[in-house]
């Protein structure tokens, strides 16, 4: 490593200055809501029963993973920063390594360094870095590489530590991310290399270790997929994945050598209402292709063809969806050609080079020809982490590319909400509703953003429309029961929520949901026995917990005339309220905690009222008294959370923001976000 100490270095500082304003991106509403900011292992809401080591995430078993991004709350007082950060500074360590694999394999410097630096700079890898879900990408990218360079050492030096190494960072690699398991695959062909032996029997017994745990990783693997996905469901029968499949190899490809055109996300034509193009049938001649320059590249003896092309094919064969995984609704990915296209890059910079020895009469051409490929790869990553800074760039990006895509309005359209836009949000929901006039996506979420506004009205037309539409859609039923539940109208809650569990039987969630209708209706032992017959996950326990606690407070039946009177009065002054009579309102506030004292919702109503009109402390006195009359009105924990972050105190705004986030309330990222900046 002390040949190429000044290329080692010059590599990792080159590539982090060229790609450092990835570390300035923001909470994505692309899988890092669920993976980062909702991460049990992250917000402290794990299940203290788990081992983050025996546990399965997302469809994954990657604790290595897991275990690095919670060691990044430590790093200052920014997570999302500090998540963004600690993959950037992997990437620019894996460009690093890489050079070193790439000179213990060839020995040539220059080409190493010319490997090493485009990779780094290319456009294609910006996915891994800049998406702080793709973590187990760049670390296990770290592991796979350091494997490769201890097994090359290990074959040319004959020392059992150097294997010993190989099996350390195998293991690493596997528990960041299951595609480790290639390794192997990967030690045949630097016995190739090395030796000339494609299939050397004498290293055959050393890596039946390796074969034995990759299979292992493999089971788990799909253990956890099966957990999280219902990997059945398909855009395409398995004869059509075969031609997205072949299609997909061949953009890899082309994207590796003109990195053009690439996308944050690639649906499948048909959810964009596009058919297979004649490309998508014509594809699997590039297998054919490729396979004839594999046999050519070794009947010629082109070892580093030889080996480059393998490397790319055996790293991105199981990426391809032709099977049932990877699961998504999208037909590639540029993070799956982050560790294959490095095998495309060695023979494609070492025939450069040998190029531009021949035509170019300078000193040290091969300088020449990497600097100028990595300027326009520098402007072109550029750009793509300009598209991964913000859920309205990424989606935006999405929708320039695939513009019939309703997906992506979805999307585009949360992004604004998310960023308090709700002018373009609605006008974004209203391009998606013209896509797909058959489809619930708009009208339900069109139906949560106006009653977030207090436009009830054009609340109730859309979640109708919704309805019709979709009548046993999850989503639909899930947050039809939110807006009902928040309105406290229970009767319209309870059918909504019953059907939903009735159809959906598996998802918890609604479960949850179910329970705390059944609690605000008054009947808490029910939601209790409900959630008792779950799985016993953290949220599960602790909102047992606080209904226990509210079913020692429940009133007798000998106040049911009293709590019916309350209820009246309660009623009357939300309409007085909404009709801009908050005079009458606050007397029927008051009347209604007269006549029942236990009444948490009057509490609540006549609290908002108090924070409508700036009188702080007597908000707060009555939302506390909400929250001890029943500590499972998650709704005014999230008051609580806002009406404390308005008067500046973070502490107790974080605290009752959690509790609502644990409740099942829709907190705004951002808030959770700037919590974790404060250690809270």
């Amino acid at each position: 490593m002390k040949k190429i100490l000044p290329q080692l270095l010059g590599c990792l500082v080159l590539v982090l200055i060229a790609t450092f304003t990835a570390t300035k991106g923001e909470l994505l509403n692309y899988d890092d809501e669920r993976y980062i900011a909702s991460n049990p292992w992250l917000n402290g809401t794990s299940n203290p029963d788990e081992s983050i080591l025996t546990t399965f995430f997302d469809g994954h078993y990657h604790p290595l993973t897991l275990i690095s991004l919670k060691l990044d709350l430590g790093f200052g007082k920014d997570p999302i920063a500090a998540h963004h950060t600690v993959n950037w500074l992997l990437h620019g360590l894996n460009a690093t390594v890489l050079l070193w694999f790439v000179f213990t394999l060839t020995g040539n410097r220059k080409l190493a360094l010319g490997v090493a630096l485009l990779w780094g700079l290319h456009p294609v890898a910006v996915e891994s870095y800049a998406w702080m879900t793709e973590r187990k990408n760049v670390l296990y990218a770290l592991f796979f590489l350091l494997a490769s360079t201890q097994y090359i050492l290990y074959l040319k030096e004959r020392k059992m530590a150097r294997l010993g190494y190989v099996a350390l960072f195998f293991a690493l690699s596997c528990l960041s991310k299951a595609q480790g398991i290639l390794l192997v695959p990967v030690l045949f062909l630097l016995d190739y290399y090395v030796s000339g032996l494609l299939w050397d029997r004498s290293r055959w017994k050393e890596k039946l270790g390796f074969v034995l745990a990759a299979i292992a990783v493999a089971y788990i693997g799909q253990l956890a997929q099966n957990e999280a996905w219902n990997v059945s469901e398909q855009t395409y029968g398995v004869v059509n994945r075969l031609f997205t499949g072949s299609y997909a190899f061949a953009v890899y490809i082309i994207h590796t050598v003109i990195p053009v055109g690439l996308s944050p996300y690639y649906p499948y034509p048909a959810d964009y209402n596009a058919e297979l193009s004649i490309l998508h049938y014509l594809s699997p001649l590039v297998f054919v292709a490729y396979a004839l320059a594999l046999f050519k590249a070794y009947r010629r003896g082109a070892k580093l063809w030889f080996f480059g092309l393998c490397w790319f094919i055996v790293n991105v064969v199981l990426l391809l969806k032709i099977l049932e995984v990877p699961f998504g609704a999208y037909i590639m990915a540029d993070r799956y050609a982050y560790v294959p296209m490095m095998g495309l890059l060695i023979p494609l910079v070492s025939e450069l080079y040998t190029l531009v020895q021949k035509y170019v009469k300078a000193k040290n051409p091969e300088y020449i020809a990497t600097g100028a490929i990595a300027l326009v790869f520098v402007v072109l990553l550029r750009s793509g982490i300009s598209d991964w800074k913000s859920s309205e760039s990424l989606w935006s990006k999405v929708v320039d590319e695939y513009p019939a895509y309703p997906h992506a309005y979805n999307m585009l359209a949360l992004g604004y909400i998310g960023e308090g836009n709700a002018e373009d949000a609605i006008q974004t929901f209203e391009q998606l509703d013209q896509l797909s006039p058959d489809k619930s996506d708009a009208p339900i979420n069109l139906a949560v953003l106006y009653e977030q506004m207090g436009n009830s009205l054009d609340a109730d037309e859309q979640l109708e429309i919704a309805l019709q539409r979709e009548p046993e859609n999850e989503q639909v039923l899930e947050k039809a029961t939110i807006i009902k539940l928040r309105r406290n109208k229970l009767e319209d809650a309870l059918r909504y929520s019953a059907k939903a569990i009735e159809l959906y039987p598996e998802s918890v969630e609604l479960y949850i949901l179910r329970s705390q209708v059944l609690a605000r209706n008054g009947q808490v032992e029910e939601a209790i026995d409900l959630l008792e017959e779950q799985p016993q996950t953290n949220a599960v326990q602790k909102l047992i917990g606080q209904l226990q606690q509210l079913q020692r407070s429940t009133p007798s039946q000998g106040a049911s005339r009293e709590r019916n009177a309350a209820k009246m009065f309660m009623d009357q002054g939300v309409q007085a309220a909404k009709s801009g009579n908050y005079d009458l309102a606050l007397e029927n506030f008051d009347k209604a905690i007269q006549a029942d004292p236990t009444m948490y919702e009057a509490y609540a109503n006549r609290g908002s009222f108090y924070a409508r009109v700036g009188e702080t402390a007597e908000a707060e006195a009555n939302f506390l008294q909400a929250v001890k009359i029943n500590p499972g009105a998650f709704t005014v924990h999230a008051m609580l959370g806002l009406l404390y972050a308005e008067t500046g105190d973070v502490q107790k705004s974080c605290y009752h923001y959690r509790v609502a986030a644990n409740g099942g309330v829709q907190v705004d990222p951002r808030m959770l976000a700037k919590c974790e900046e404060n250690g809270l």
